[in-house]
């Protein structure tokens, strides 16, 4: 695991969920090599069933919570989908990822929250 100046830190291959599950949070618009660079760690790849071929990576948060982003192959321009552990509360996972990330809420395409708060807390 490399950790940063941000407090978020890329995680090792095989480690679970601790709420035995996860949420989709949002979508952000990041690519591989900004990913690579920034969390010092290459991406996993792998295949599944009805979606193809992916990209990934585990991070753990400065609260603890656990995140993965991840990218497939059939949708190229797409961006990162962000998922967060079930149990971790997403207006702080998002916080905590953007600011790891040094993103700013633009970077978001989609989220499962309301992001107008983070934008007006920006200003």
């Amino acid at each position: 695991m490399r950790s940063d100046d941000r407090g978020i830190a890329a995680m090792q291959p095989g480690d679970s969920w601790p709420g035995g599950g996860y949420i989709e949070l949002a979508v952000m618009r990041v690519d591989d090599v900004f990913l690579t660079r920034r969390l010092g760690q290459s991406l996993l790849r792998g295949s599944e069933p009805g979606m193809g071929a992916w990209r990934s990576m585990g991070i753990r948060l400065p609260s603890g919570a656990v995140a993965e982003l991840i990218a497939h192959d059939a949708e190229p321009d797409a961006g990162f989908t962000v998922r967060i552990d079930s149990q971790s509360d997403p207006r702080i996972a998002l916080q905590e990822i953007l600011h790891g990330l040094g993103l700013g809420a633009e970077q978001i395409i989609w989220s499962s929250i309301d992001i107008n708060w983070m934008q007006c807390a920006a200003k």
